[in-house]
């Protein structure tokens, strides 16, 4: 039987993406002041990054214990998990330049809010089924032929 690492490459990758790199940071001009101002969702790509940072760990125990990953299950995992990661990225940058001239065309910080709380919901439902799939998995016995 052949380790399979495809899922534990795939989501080191969306690791490493959602990880906070400190070039999005400002720190203060005024003499004397030793501030550092965080971008607004920092704090909560610091949790997705954690949060990844155990699934590519459990990933990485299945793979290791000859635990064969259901193509089904990583591909829906995936594609649960990747909203997500897309939004704390990437929405900054698309919805700046929708708001560049100052005004807000058609809602936009509406959508921009309803996309993300989506997104965190989708997250999480798909963190919760790979938390079901790595204790099942694990834990209770499988007869093997």
């Amino acid at each position: 039987m052949q380790r399979s690492y495809l899922p534990f490459f795939v989501f080191a990758t969306l690791f490493l993406l959602a990880m906070p790199w400190p070039f999005d940071m400002a720190t203060s001009v005024v003499p004397g002041w030793h501030t550092n101002i965080f971008p607004p969702l920092f704090l909560i790509n610091i949790l997705l990054s954690l949060v990844l940072l155990f699934v590519v760990t459990g990933y990485w125990k299945l793979a290791r214990r000859d635990h064969k990953v259901s193509r089904n299950f990583f591909i829906a995992h995936l594609l649960l998990t990747l909203p997500q990661i897309i939004i704390l990225r990437f929405s900054s940058q698309f919805f700046g330049l929708l708001m560049e001239n100052g005004t807000e065309p058609f809602g936009i910080v509406n959508l921009e809010t309803n996309l993300t709380i989506a997104a965190l919901i989708l997250f999480l439902v798909g963190q919760a089924l790979f938390m079901l799939y790595f204790f099942k998995s694990r834990f209770l016995k499988t007869d093997r032929a």
